[in-house]
């Protein structure tokens, strides 16, 4: 996955329709395998709407970005650029909790 291609996921995850907002995700779920592929989904900022879709998106939707968020923080801790992965998560999922007012 170029980095090209997962920053054109991002706006999927986002606005798409709820069907797009879903395949989008499970494409990300799928190329989330890959340690390449781990960074440049955090490089396209597509962790964000991930975890927004775990809230907002429908049961298959929520499914596959929860998949793909697993996928995403299963990494080599000695890592740096891969431990950058889990702080973006954990700062999405902070930003999450802390605006659940507004959902």
């Amino acid at each position: 996955l170029t980095l090209a291609a997962a920053k054109g996921l991002v706006p999927l995850l986002h606005t798409g329709s709820e069907l797009m907002r879903e395949a989008a995700a499970g494409v990300v779920n799928l190329c989330a395998t890959s340690d390449r592929n781990r960074v440049n989904i955090m490089r396209a900022r597509a962790v964000e709407p991930l975890v927004e879709l775990l809230h907002t998106g429908t049961e298959g939707a929520r499914e596959q970005a929860g998949t793909a968020l697993r996928s995403l923080v299963d990494f080599n801790h000695e890592d740096e650029t891969q431990r950058g992965v889990v702080t973006q998560v954990m700062e999405a999922v902070e930003h999450l909790v802390a605006n659940q007012q507004d959902y």
